[in-house]
């Protein structure tokens, strides 16, 4: 049914609008949750309520992406989200809480429930909220007429132009595209009801929230500090700026399994000054080495980011050697990215820390060109070496992370080339993250005389001349996600002679480190010094 509901309401978008998913089922349970103590300093905003509605989240059969998109974005526009409810798809479950939510917050969103079919029954909820009946609106029910090519009001599709009788119509505008989005965002009273499709409604969200939520309202500022620690060796100093800053809103929040920092403090308020103000005496107590710069989101502007490294003094150890690589290495996919469609090439990619640089160079310059995230990367995994768990997931995160269309074939590149590239003849590049010292174990033997015949791709190695440092230097200095394994001991992850921790990382009295090797006894692997000790045979 979830599918099904998909196609209709796909069809419906068009530009950038809107529609929802649907599922079978009777309600299951409801889960609520409070923002009251984090709010409690800013009480007089205006606040919202979220209503994602959908049997289909309560069971777990899919993943509410839409709660963390729309908080953040209240957030931007000065809105406090202070409740979220999960309830299932009964008219009476719905019903209840809109009509509670509607009469507690400013604001109130529904997610879900939206389409043709016997469980979308979002429309008919909130219509009985406020006491109202549905009606079939005369312009709904036009692009519905005109879009599905019917004219029976009884068909399913007329179901989407049955709204409660005091409805609004908030049809968006695409700027860039130029177009005004078909179908509208429905609203009654302080309900907007938007579709429950993490696509669609991402779109309508963006297109529709400074007007249904205002633009010119106060804001709230927020600071981050990231610290190399753990909470217990800055409890007392963050103690006391909360004790002389009562006004401003502090967070403490560990990550045990980050390999960049232990805790994040958050400084928030509604005044920039006292924002700044606060964050700069905790800076103040806070010593100086325990204070990282972490990008919680490395892939926003990923390629400006590698701009403003090249264009940095080198404060790291060979950061000059660093910025001759990273220039080498765009200039070759550069010019690929310009003789090949995306299509076209072909990334292999191991889950290592050198496929992992790879990568994020080639989605930067993907993106750079608007290329990504709606064109997926093709990428070949060559499952060769150990199929440790943490490894296969890492993979896997990359491959969501990125938008990868990830293929994973059995055995060896050099075995198995032919197989992943025969039945894809639009491959024409294949961008493989092999360096020199591959070449040195022996690593690309017979690697180079693959071939399928005319067809056969060609084959580049951009970052054929990177060091064991510049790889890490790269990775670290723009918080790029990697393999726990590194933080664990190892140093390579490419086949089965690379299984084990390096024995020139052991260390008996490491005691804290950061990332998820928690009773490890090995530094992690950014730590060697001897490069030529990277592989162990």
């Amino acid at each position: 049914m979830y599918m099904c509901a998909i196609k209709w309401i796909t069809l419906l978008i068009r530009a950038n609008s809107h529609f929802q998913y649907a599922t079978a089922g009777n309600p299951i349970f409801k889960i609520t949750c409070h923002a009251s103590k984090f709010y409690s300093k800013f009480a007089n905003d205006p606040t919202a309520g979220l209503i994602v509605i959908g049997d289909e989240i309560l069971k777990g059969q899919v993943v509410d992406e839409n709660t963390n998109f729309i908080a953040k974005g209240l957030y931007g526009q000065g809105v406090k989200l202070a409740k979220v409810s999960v309830v299932g798809d009964n008219i009476e479950d719905i019903s209840d809480e809109v009509k509670n939510f509607s009469k507690s917050y400013t604001f109130v969103i529904t997610t879900g429930g939206i389409g043709p079919t016997h469980d979308d029954l979002t429309y008919e909820a909130v219509a009985h909220a406020f006491g109202e009946s549905l009606f079939p609106h005369p312009e709904l029910v036009k692009i519905c007429q005109d879009f599905f090519k019917t004219s029976n009001l009884d068909a399913p599709a007329l179901k989407l132009a049955l709204i409660p009788k005091s409805s609004v119509l908030n049809y968006g505008y695409d700027k860039k595209k130029g177009v005004r989005t078909l179908y509208p965002i429905i609203s009654v009273h302080n309900v907007h009801i938007f579709p429950g499709v993490s696509r669609l409604m991402k779109n309508s969200f963006t297109l529709l929230s400074d007007d249904l939520f205002g633009k010119d309202r106060r804001k709230f500022y927020l600071k981050e500090m990231f610290l190399t620690a753990r909470e217990t060796e800055i409890a007392n100093d963050l103690n006391k700026v909360v004790g002389e800053y009562q006004t401003v809103n502090f967070g403490s929040y560990p990550n045990f399994f980050n390999s960049y920092y232990g805790v994040k403090l958050t400084v928030e308020s509604v005044d920039e000054n006292l924002v700044e103000e606060a964050y700069q005496k905790l800076k103040s107590l806070i010593p100086a080495g325990l204070i990282v710069n972490y990008d919680a989101e490395p892939l926003v502007g990923a390629y400006g980011k590698i701009q403003k490294l090249l264009n940095c003094d080198a404060t790291q150890a060979e950061g000059t050697k660093l910025k001759e690589s990273i220039k080498d290495s765009l200039n070759i996919l550069e010019e690929c990215e310009k003789k090949f469609r995306p299509n076209e090439v072909a990334l292999c990619f191991s889950g290592g820390k050198g496929s992992s640089v790879l990568l994020h160079l080639w989605y930067a310059v993907l993106s750079q060109n608007n290329l990504t995230p709606e064109t997926s990367i093709q990428a070949v995994r060559f499952k060769d070496g150990h199929g440790k768990d943490e490894l296969n997931a890492f993979i896997q995160e990359s491959s969501e992370r990125y938008k990868l269309d990830l293929v994973t074939v059995e055995g060896t590149m050099k075995d198995n080339l032919k197989q992943y590239l025969l039945p894809r003849p639009h491959i024409k590049m294949l961008v493989i993250g092999a360096r020199n010292c591959d070449i040195v174990k022996g690593r690309l033997n017979g690697l180079m005389e693959v071939d399928i015949g005319e067809k056969t791709p060609k084959k580049i190695y951009p970052i054929f001349k990177w060091s064991y440092g510049d790889i890490w230097n790269f990775l670290r200095l723009l918080s790029l996600p990697y393999c726990d394994l590194y933080d664990a001991g190892y140093t390579s992850l490419g086949s089965n002679d690379d299984t084990s921790p390096n024995p020139k990382l052991a260390s008996a009295e490491l005691v804290y480190s950061l990332g998820a090797r928690r009773g490890s006894n090995y530094y992690p692997a950014y730590k060697l010094t001897d490069w030529d000790a990277e592989r162990l045979k």
